[in-house]
């Protein structure tokens, strides 16, 4: 019998027929870090961050106001103007006899 590439739980469990394949591949080769381990994470900041101020630049859309800057300030005004109208408290009623 060839081996299986692929077993599942319940195959194993229920002992469930498996595919068979003639040729059998050798397993793919496990790389565990792209750099290193603190090194992905530095590289893909540096990407990520890189990408969006290149966005930011050659965006059209970016302009006029249209930044995540621009968004994230009008964002938060809105907030504190809630928050705001909140605090304010509301007129009393007098009711007069």
């Amino acid at each position: 019998m060839a081996p299986c590439l692929f077993v599942g739980p319940f195959q194993q469990l229920f002992h469930l027929p498996t595919l068979t394949v003639g040729l059998t591949m050798p397993p793919p080769v496990k790389y565990d870090y792209l750099i290193s381990r603190s090194g992905d994470i530095v590289f893909s900041v540096t990407v990520g961050a890189l990408a969006y101020f290149l966005n930011e630049r050659d965006n059209p859309r970016a302009q006029n106001g249209k930044t995540l800057f621009d968004m994230l300030k009008r964002a938060r005004q809105k907030k504190v103007q809630e928050r705001e109208a909140k605090r304010q408290p509301e007129p009393a009623i007098v009711m007069e006899e």
